[in-house]
């Protein structure tokens, strides 16, 4: 499985605990599936992970324990649920990560938005696009200055040339 762990987890009251506490929910955030559902039993979790059974147990009371200082009220604080309880009995193995498919959503719209900036600067590379058109239509606007400011100077030379011209002519005429 895979799941997206984000940098919140050590603003949120989890960091309370000792390493341990936190290692086991990040391997139960990975281990999940895509509605946050972990379907192994607490020995198969700690040989997982490579923890002892004690530690990884510790560690999973610790997250079905309510927590005042949680961000989240849904069910009291409390990280993780276990299946049993959940189910009425009917599943007797695992745990459901309470937060799991809101931070789900979250990752999927951070994914959506950069996949969606990939495919915009795609398509303006493709079609000679800037990436702000604002800053073309300056530019272009400035190109535009240059080129009046160019002509106007060439206006007045060609002015100053035609009266030269001119005298050139009378001076010629003269002799």
């Amino acid at each position: 499985m895979y799941g997206k762990i984000f940098s919140d987890i050590w603003d949120s009251s989890i960091t309370q605990y000792d390493g341990d506490v936190i290692y086991v929910f990040i391997a139960l955030i990975t281990l999940a599936d895509s509605e946050g559902y972990v379907r192994i039993n607490p020995i198969a979790l700690a040989n997982r992970i490579k923890k002892p059974i004690e530690i990884t147990t510790k560690a999973l009371e610790i997250l079905q324990q309510p927590d005042p200082n949680s961000k989240n009220p849904k069910y009291k604080g409390k990280r993780i649920i276990p299946l049993k309880e959940l189910t009425n009995g009917k599943e007797n193995r695992g745990w459901w990560i309470v937060t799991y498919t809101e931070w789900r959503e979250i990752a999927r719209r951070i994914d959506q938005t950069g996949k969606t900036k990939q495919r915009v600067q795609t398509y303006r590379k493709k079609h000679l696009m800037p990436a702000n058109p604002v800053t073309v239509v300056t530019e272009r606007y400035k190109a535009l200055q240059s080129v009046t400011e160019r002509y106007k100077a060439l206006q007045s030379v060609t002015k100053r040339y035609r009266a030269l011209q001119s005298v050139t002519e009378r001076y010629k005429a003269l002799q």
